[in-house]
């Protein structure tokens, strides 16, 4: 496996099916916080931005590497977001 790591200071982060990500972690740094979103309907539910904030940390992993991460938006809101992806 290869790994992506990155501070996100600003801006967001999109990642779809063709970006092959396997792996993610998201932690911010103290006293920083960014929004995930989806970009699924839900049982007529509709994706909204959910906070991550310091002390937090997500991790998602795909169930196969023939079946990758697809539709997340990481945005940055302030501090300094630690990203690591794995490939």
């Amino acid at each position: 496996m290869n790994f992506f790591t990155s501070t996100l200071i600003s801006g967001e982060i999109n990642i779809t099916t063709s970006d092959g990500v396997s792996q993610i972690s998201i932690a911010p740094q103290s006293n920083s916080s960014c929004e995930v979103v989806g970009n699924m309907t839900f049982n007529g539910f509709t994706s909204t931005p959910v906070e991550i904030s310091s002390g937090e940390t997500l991790v998602v992993s795909s169930s196969s590497p023939s079946s990758p991460i697809d539709g997340v938006t990481i945005t940055w809101v302030s501090g300094g977001i630690d990203v690591i992806m794995g490939f």
